[in-house]
């Protein structure tokens, strides 16, 4: 569990040469440390290396099991790691924020390569329901509705697990980012249905800017070649 007095920023940390006792409670197989490198990265960036450090060692973990892809987390923690973020940054914001780091190939670099080859914001979002069970075992994403700007994902607990403010703020990060692995803004996301609010799932809905094609620039510009040359 972690310790209340762990997200002051103004707080003594512990010494980080200090063997740390990891309480297998927190190692369940319930959320892949995948997902724990954008929450890594986002600290490391904003507060740097050292104070990363002391800020896992006091949750009573390891840096080092964390940074390890083939290792999970229970979902108690890592709800709980969330929190510590917000409390840490005294903002909310930075939940979110940290979500978006997902999309940074040091996170999922196999996935974010093959989302821009795949060139679409709508299948990239369709991947994300299809592929979240092996990263995830508290939920599932459904796909409800898929367009070319704009798309419909369903979050569905498993027995046993429910949201998480600090969970879905998260999310949030990660459906806005989506479009930046195809260098374009971030997407616009709408919750309107929340399980902490009495709804029986979660639904997020993301509209996007599309992305221009090269080709039908290529035709416009020949257009008005064709024009200049032909009917001036």
């Amino acid at each position: 569990m972690l310790k209340e007095e762990m997200f002051s920023g103004e707080q003594v940390f512990m010494q980080i040469d200090q063997i740390v006792q990891i309480d297998p409670a927190n190692t369940k197989v319930e959320v892949n440390c995948r997902n724990v490198k954008a929450i890594l990265l986002y600290f490391e960036d904003k507060y740097g290396r050292e104070l990363l450090k002391r800020f896992i060692g006091d949750t009573r973990m390891s840096i080092e099991y964390l940074e390890n892809v083939n290792n999970w987390i229970s979902y108690e923690y890592w709800c709980a790691l969330l929190e510590g973020i917000s409390r840490y940054a005294r903002d909310d914001r930075a939940v979110i924020d940290a979500g978006t780091y997902t999309t940074k190939k040091e996170c999922f670099g196999s996935l974010e390569r093959l989302f821009s080859r795949l060139g679409t914001v709508s299948t990239a979002y369709r991947m994300i329901a299809q592929y979240t069970p092996r990263y995830a075992k508290h939920a599932q994403w459904v796909c409800e509705e898929l367009a070319s700007d704009r798309c419909v994902l369903i979050l569905r607990f498993q027995p046993g697990f429910k949201e998480n403010k600090y969970n879905c703020l998260f999310v949030q990060g990660v459906l806005a980012s989506i479009p930046i692995v195809f260098h374009l803004p971030f997407a616009t996301v709408k919750h309107n249905e929340c399980a902490m609010l009495g709804h029986r799932e979660c639904k997020f809905e993301m509209t996007w800017q599309q992305k221009t094609s090269l080709n039908w620039f290529f035709v416009g510009v020949g257009i008005g070649t064709f024009s200049l040359i032909f009917l001036r």
